[in-house]
């Protein structure tokens, strides 16, 4: 079999020769979902065994992906994507009734895999020069209008990038082109002939012509069920405030009351961490490990914060909203549950309260230098579910 590479324009189904293509057990399909805006698009690839649903108008995020039919990320808490070029990340949200600004990024949370930064990671803060910096920060509100997908007898490889701005100034063009340009994120994902495995490499490049430090991070959400465990080998390990861990630190539980979003972080320091043989990036291998033995395995870039992420219920909660528009009430942003665990990874804290591991620093990157972040994902049998579970309770020993 020959190496074909096919282009997607992921905003324009008009500019594309093909929507889908096949070839061996390989396939790669461009989708539109109604109610999804116009320009909004779905790239969905497979190879007979997995299929991974990407986003290309959120930063190439992975969506919803399943192996063998069965789903390895939550159930987004909202059905449709927003459009890219309006949406207004430093906009209000009613936060318990109260307007609220630098929150709007809940407003497009769908993703199985997200980035998150680069300016900010974590919870809405200001700056040095009194500048507002929005929750998680904007890399995965960047669209990604063209994706190559090369497909070989062994492998199909996704790719595409997006470039990130310092949002300064340049008010004339749409939001993520204004100002500076900071960054070059080529974001990679791999699946391998039989095989279950998905691979993702995201390199971060400084453009600028000075240091910088990416603040990045990852929302991993896995699809949960109760009872599950999610393993982390950490040496110590607190809660997300620094108060120490419930009994059932580990477990995913369903929502005691489904109309209500219950949520729980585990902070973990002094990290295991493992050699990726492809990037040969420090990794931290966890596991998501079901009542039936089986699980997934995520083996994600080690980071200075690391927390397990637990949350559940909330369907039709109106703790978050959207404020009201054009003569209609507030509108809530929980159309169905957030049912969701995994890890959430970034350069700082969540909190901004210091709450990192000492032994891992954030890198700064000089002009032209990168950063390589590699993540996998495995689900894995009862068996190898067993090994993964006893490498990583003997660290925690």
């Amino acid at each position: 079999m020959s190496k074909q590479t096919f282009l997607f324009n992921c905003n324009d189904f008009a500019a594309n020769e093909h929507t889908r293509v096949e070839q061996g057990p390989f396939w790669a399909s461009l989708t539109h979902r109604k109610g999804d805006p116009d320009n909004v698009h779905r790239l969905t690839v497979g190879n007979g065994m997995v299929q991974v649903e990407l986003l290309p108008s959120k930063g190439l995020s992975v969506g919803e992906a399943e192996a063998n039919g069965t789903p390895l990320f939550w159930k987004p808490p909202l059905k449709n994507l927003p459009d890219p070029d309006w949406i207004d990340l430093y906009g209000e949200t009613l936060i318990n009734g109260t307007p609220l600004s630098g929150f709007r990024w809940v407003e497009g949370f769908t993703g199985g895999i997200e980035m998150l930064g680069l300016e900010n990671f974590g919870s809405p803060v200001t700056d040095k020069n009194g500048r507002l910096l929005g929750l998680h920060g904007d890399a995965s509100y960047i669209p990604v209008n063209k994706v190559e997908v090369t497909i070989s007898e062994n492998e199909l490889v996704v790719s595409g990038a997006f470039e990130v701005y310092d949002g300064l100034g340049n008010a004339d063009k749409v939001w993520y082109r204004r100002g500076s340009l900071q960054y070059t994120v080529t974001k990679t994902i791999t699946l391998k002939a039989g095989s279950l495995v998905i691979f993702l490499l995201d390199t971060i490049t400084n453009r600028s012509e000075k240091s910088l430090t990416p603040d990045w991070g990852y929302h991993i959400q896995l699809h949960p069920m109760e009872g599950a465990r999610l393993l982390v080998p950490a040496a110590r390990s607190e809660g997300r405030g620094g108060e120490p861990l419930p009994p059932d630190h580990e477990v995913w539980h369903e929502a005691k009351n489904p109309g209500l979003r219950e949520e729980k972080g585990i902070i973990h320091y002094g990290l295991k961490a493992q050699a990726d043989a492809s990037s040969r990036q420090s990794v931290v291998q966890t596991l998501l490990r079901y009542p039936d033995g089986t699980g997934i395995r995520v083996a994600a870039p080690i980071a200075p914060f690391f927390l397990s992420w637990f949350s559940c219920g909330g369907k039709g909660d109106r703790t978050i909203c959207l404020p009201a528009e054009d003569g209609d009430p507030p509108r809530t942003l929980f159309q169905e549950p957030w049912d969701g665990v995994g890890p959430e990874i970034g350069a700082s804290a969540l909190d901004h309260d210091g709450r990192t591991d000492p032994n891992v620093q954030a890198v700064t990157l000089y002009p032209g230098e990168t950063l390589n972040l590699p993540i996998t994902i495995e689900p894995v049998s009862v068996e190898q579910a067993e090994v993964v579970e006893q490498e990583i309770r003997a660290f925690q020993a």
